[in-house]
């Protein structure tokens, strides 16, 4: 079957899905593949739409004129709405009616060796997919490593996370790497005008406040609520770092109380509004994401030398290495 029959509505990313559609037309899978790279870039999907070609009625069928996945047939519609026999998902257990656990536990990967070592009920392939493969606890991941040491071939997993380094270098061994990078702001612009029919104006504003995080624009141009709550977090903290320290403290305590995604979520927006202090203490006011509060960052600039700047993100990232 020719790669043209493939359509998967991705922004940016074209090495990545060129390569897994080699993969399946060839049929050369890995056993298991390790989607890494910021928040918001669209490795998620990119492992729906994966594993939806590869199920795809129409292409076993070879039906002509269709594109992959069709997402018409019940193999596709089951995929997508997560309910297909041979498809799994692992993430963080939320239920507060069952145990709500802070990682990936063991007992999830137990239960999950015992699925994948029966034999798939639509004699194709099993998949396994891990979300936020970073919260695996140590005795998952130890389980998890066993599980692909011995790989069963009708196995594939897909592992997805936004922080390489925290995966163990044993599970990053054992796996294909695929990086996901931020896509260009003229790339999402475009894509929000065409696809979401934004006016070029907004358009051009969401893609610049997304930092090259095509999710994270079509977010924001989707739920103004969400929009509208950045803004004001980003707002406030500016706020918050030219005032004293008793405001600061106040802060910590607000999001100590938060999630870990939310926190590590939070530390990553404050990263980016550095970054644009230090981008306007080179002059660079044009690749400042945060516009709408631009002149409060330009004064920062000044208040702020080089070696602060480097030393407060730096110290960002420590904090986020930490908090994991």
């Amino acid at each position: 079957m020719r790669q043209d029959k493939f359509s998967w509505p991705i922004v940016g990313q074209e090495k990545n899905i060129i390569f897994l559609i080699s993969n399946i037309v060839k049929q050369k899978l890995a056993h298991a593949y390790l989607f890494y790279g910021p928040a918001h870039l669209g490795k998620q999907i990119v492992a729906e739409y994966f594993v939806a070609s590869l199920f795809c009625s129409a292409r076993r069928a070879n039906q002509s004129n269709i594109t992959i996945p069709c997402r018409q047939c019940a193999n596709c519609q089951q995929i997508f709405k997560r309910i297909y026999p041979d498809v799994f998902w692992l993430e963080i257990n939320t239920d507060t009616k069952e145990k709500a656990t802070k990682n990936i536990s063991i007992e999830q990967i137990r239960n999950l060796k015992k699925k994948v070592s029966l034999k798939p009920l639509t004699n194709f392939y099993q998949v396994v997919i891990i979300k936020n493969a970073e919260s695996l606890s140590l005795p998952a991941v130890n389980a998890l490593l066993k599980i692909l040491e011995e790989p069963n071939k009708q196995t594939i997993f897909i592992l997805l996370t936004d922080y390489l380094n925290f995966i163990p270098s044993t599970i990053r061994s054992r796996c294909r790497l695929l990086r996901f990078r931020l896509v260009k702001q003229a790339r999402i612009s475009s894509f929000l005008r065409e696809q979401l029919h934004l006016a070029p104006k907004q358009a051009n504003e969401l893609s610049r406040l997304s930092n090259g995080r095509p999710g994270l624009a079509i977010r924001f141009a989707q739920q103004n609520k969400f929009l509208v709550d950045y803004q004001k977090n980003i707002s406030d903290f500016i706020k918050v770092i030219t005032e004293g320290i008793v405001s600061k403290f106040d802060l910590a305590k607000r999001i100590a109380k938060s999630s870990f995604k939310e926190i590590n979520s939070r530390l990553a927006d404050w990263q980016l509004i550095f970054r644009d202090i230090y981008l306007a203490k080179m002059g660079k006011q044009k690749l400042i994401s945060h516009y709408f509060v631009e002149p409060e960052i330009n004064s920062l600039a000044k208040h702020y030398s080089w070696q602060r700047l480097i030393l407060i993100s730096k110290n960002l990232l420590k904090l986020q290495q930490y908090l994991n």
